[in-house]
């Protein structure tokens, strides 16, 4: 998949963190149990990096016609969660 035009990000990569935020702050938030998924090599730039893209993409169209929306972390709440899921990660 190419990168995206304002970003060196693919779309692929950029689901990828973004799937791992989402985890995080559902842990944190206590919504879902489980081991803190690994932010190993991944800058807390490219985290937000990650939900702008999120952010701006419409979503999957799947073949019933309707279309699956991604979730993402707001951009503000991003930086303490991310501190907080290297720490317990």
């Amino acid at each position: 998949m190419t990168p995206l035009p304002y970003s060196t990000m693919t779309l692929d990569q950029a689901k990828e963190i973004n799937s791992r935020l989402v985890q995080a702050w559902m842990i944190r938030e206590g919504v879902q149990e489980g081991e803190v998924p690994s932010f190993s090599g991944i800058a807390l730039a490219d985290a937000i990096d990650a939900s702008r893209i999120m952010e701006m993409h419409p979503g999957e169209r799947l073949a019933n016609g309707h279309t699956r929306h991604t979730c993402h972390v707001d951009l503000s709440r991003i930086p303490q969660l991310f501190a907080w899921a290297v720490a317990h990660g």
